[in-house]
């Protein structure tokens, strides 16, 4: 009799999952397609947004080319002259270590890790004291524009 009750209650469970499967299967077919359709479009965004950068990329490199021709007659040539050896944040102040001669008025390119940037001297301290000209072996500060950590290279740059 358990068994007779075991397959009977099987049974009655096969039935009810596919009269389930029977309602449900519309459903999940819609389900389905829906799925697909968002597929395609994900695929299609995809697809446009990757196109695009492939031609920005391209313009970019012709138009640097380009550049690049128009400015072989005016390179800039530069010269190491010094290492930054402080940083004075609240002041926007750069030590620099010099091993040449710094005038103001000349413009320096600092590059380092973090840093890479140009700018011109527009004044120079010693000992607090303002200064035209530092020689070889001086520590002079400068006001930066941008901050600046220690060991950046600082280049004189001469056109």
């Amino acid at each position: 009799m358990k068994a007779f009750l075991i397959g009977l209650l099987f049974l009655f469970v096969l039935g009810f999952l596919m009269c389930a499967g029977i309602i449900l299967f519309p459903f999940l077919m819609l389900l389905v397609f829906f799925l697909r359709i968002l597929i395609v479009l994900a695929l299609g965004i995809f697809s446009i947004w990757l196109l695009g950068k492939i031609v920005i990329l391209f313009f970019e490199e012709l138009r640097g080319k380009t550049g690049k021709r128009e400015q072989k007659g005016a390179e800039m040539t530069e010269k190491e002259i010094g290492v930054i050896s402080h940083y004075f944040g609240k002041v926007s102040v750069g030590i620099i270590a010099l091993n040449d001669t710094l005038k103001a008025g000349e413009t320096i390119h600092i590059k380092g890790m973090h840093d890479d940037f140009t700018q011109k001297v527009e004044s120079m301290q010693i000992e607090h004291a303002d200064v035209k000209e530092a020689k070889k072996g001086d520590a002079v500060g400068i006001k930066v524009a941008h901050p600046v950590h220690e060991h950046d290279k600082v280049y004189r740059v001469a056109a």
